[in-house]
C-alpha cells in the first residue's frame, strides 16, 4: 500500500500484480497513508489525523474501505503501535483495535461503535503505554508500558477485565514486544531478546555482523529473525526437563544413563536397569 492510498494485490512468488492496482480514494492523496496492517485478508490503515480504516476483504474487487470512529485526542499523537483483534476473538463478531493514548492507557476502537478509553483496570494504572501484543490463542494481551523508566509488562485477558501480572523489568527502550507462543511475553533490542516471566526474564544473545531484529510469534513458539540467520524458540516440556536436567532421578533420567554407559562400553548400564526393575519403574 503506496502513501497515496494506492493498494497493490502482488504474488510473492511471482512478483507481479494480481489485480490491477486501485486507488482506495482520492481524500488519502491529501491526508496520506501513514501506515497500515494486514491480518490474513483483512487492512487496517491510518491517515496523517490517525483517522484509522479498514478494509473487510482486499481480495474482493472493488476493495471496500471504512472508517472506525474517529478519537480527536489522537488527532497530534505519535502512535507506536497498534494492535488489531480480528473477528471472533472473545466471539466478538465485529473488528476491534487498541491503539495506546498519547498520555495514558489505551483506545478501545470497535467497528460501527463509539470509541472507549481504558486508563487501569481495578484501579492499578496502565501507564504510558508502548507497545501491545497478543498470545497465539488470542487470550491474552500484554503491555509495555513506562518505556523510558520501568520497562513494564502487564499482562491481562484480552477483553481487558482481568489483570495476572505487572513487572517492572528496568528494561527500558525496547524496540518491539511479542509473545513467544502462548507462554511469555518478549521484548526485542538490536542484539537481543528478553523472554519475560512474571517475575524474572531471560536475555538470549542474537547478535550479527549487520544490526537487525524481527520477532515473529507463532503458536507453538517464536520465530527470531536477523540479518543473517533465523531461530526458532519453543517451550521445554517438562518431560524432557526431568530427563535432560542434572542429577535428575526419572526413570526417563536413568534410563538415559544406561544409555550412555552402553555407548561408552561401561558396566553401569547392567546395574541401573537392575535396580529399575527391582522399583518396578520399567
Amino acid at each position: 500500500m503506496s502513501a497515496d492510498g494506492t493498494l497493490y494485490l502482488i504474488d510473492p512468488l511471482t512478483g507481479e500484480d494480481r489485480e490491477k492496482p486501485t486507488s482506495l480514494g482520492q481524500e488519502f492523496l491529501k491526508s496520506g497513508v501513514v501506515d497500515a496492517k494486514l491480518f490474513e485478508s483483512t487492512l487496517v490503515f491510518r491517515n496523517g489525523q490517525n483517522q484509522f480504516y479498514w478494509v473487510n476483504n482486499v481480495t474482493q474487487h472493488p476493495p471496500q474501505v471504512q472508517s472506525f470512529d474517529y478519537v480527536p485526542s489522537l488527532a497530534n499523537a505519535t502512535i507506536s503501535d497498534y494492535l488489531i483483534i480480528p473477528k471472533g476473538t472473545k466471539g466478538s463478531t465485529m473488528i476491534e483495535l487498541l491503539v495506546p493514548d498519547p498520555f495514558e492507557g489505551l483506545w478501545q476502537i470497535t467497528e460501527n461503535k463509539k470509541s472507549q478509553q481504558y486508563r487501569d483496570i481495578n484501579g492499578a494504572s496502565f501507564g504510558k503505554v508502548q507497545y501491545l501484543a497478543l498470545n497465539a490463542k488470542r487470550e491474552l494481551l500484554a503491555l509495555y508500558t513506562e518505556a523510558e523508566t520501568r520497562g513494564r509488562i502487564i499482562v491481562l485477558k484480552s477483553q481487558l477485565n482481568q489483570e495476572f501480572n505487572r513487572f517492572d523489568t528496568k528494561l527500558t527502550d525496547a524496540k518491539s514486544l511479542e509473545w513467544c507462543g502462548n507462554d511469555a511475553p518478549v521484548l526485542t533490542y538490536p542484539e537481543r531478546i528478553l523472554i519475560v516471566g512474571p517475575n524474572e526474564y531471560e536475555s538470549v544473545d542474537v547478535r550479527a555482523s549487520i544490526v537487525g531484529v524481527k520477532s515473529v510469534n507463532e503458536l507453538d513458539g517464536l520465530r527470531v529473525v536477523t540479518t543473517e540467520k533465523t531461530y526458532f524458540l519453543e517451550r521445554v516440556q517438562p518431560k524432557m526437563l526431568s530427563t535432560f536436567k542434572v542429577a535428575s532421578i526419572t526413570a526417563s533420567a536413568k534410563l538415559l544413563k544406561a544409555q550412555q554407559s552402553v555407548d561408552m562400553n561401561q558396566p553401569k548400564a547392567d546395574d541401573i536397569i537392575n535396580e529399575m526393575g527391582a522399583k518396578n519403574l520399567i
